[in-house]
């Protein structure tokens, strides 16, 4: 039963559970797009593959850490300076998720044979990549500024 609290005060083990998977979409979707030029640049089918398995794994931990984030989200009253801040930085970051999802998804649709992609959806992917630097520079704001996303230590120093 405790267990099942940490996890609607969204922790997992006693950690928060947000900080610790987002590091996967972070990583992962711009090794997709990374893998997705290369294929582009030198043709090579299987580049693109490595691309898709990038992708469809930071969007499956991507939609884990959201639901997370969402819990932390709640946690913020409307009046703290950290809330707007919340705010775009979860609505970007799901911009971002869909965008790559959506990839993973019509990857799926043609799986194993995965294409080279076109131009524009490299660009796309480099352009959600870019934007997650963004987005997620705002989440290292709500982290070390506000403390958002942490409890407060209970020490008795």
């Amino acid at each position: 039963m405790n267990y099942l609290k940490e996890f609607l005060r969204g922790r997992l083990f006693g950690h928060p559970a947000h900080i610790m998977l987002v590091h996967f979409p972070i990583a992962l979707f711009p090794m997709g797009a990374f893998f997705d030029a290369a294929s582009f640049y030198f043709n090579n089918t299987n580049l693109s593959l490595f691309s898709f398995y990038s992708i469809t794994a930071g969007a499956a931990a991507g939609w884990t850490a959201l639901i997370f984030g969402l819990i932390d989200l709640l946690k913020i009253s409307p009046e703290n300076k950290a809330f707007n801040t919340a705010l775009l930085h979860g609505g970007l970051n799901f911009l971002w998720l869909t965008v790559f999802t959506i990839f993973a998804g019509l990857g799926l649709s043609t799986y194993p044979y995965i294409k080279v992609p076109s131009i524009g959806k490299l660009a796309a992917e480099l352009s959600a990549a870019a934007g997650m630097l963004y987005s997620n520079y705002l989440g290292g704001v709500l982290l070390l500024k506000y403390d958002i996303g942490k409890e407060k230590s209970r020490s008795t120093d």
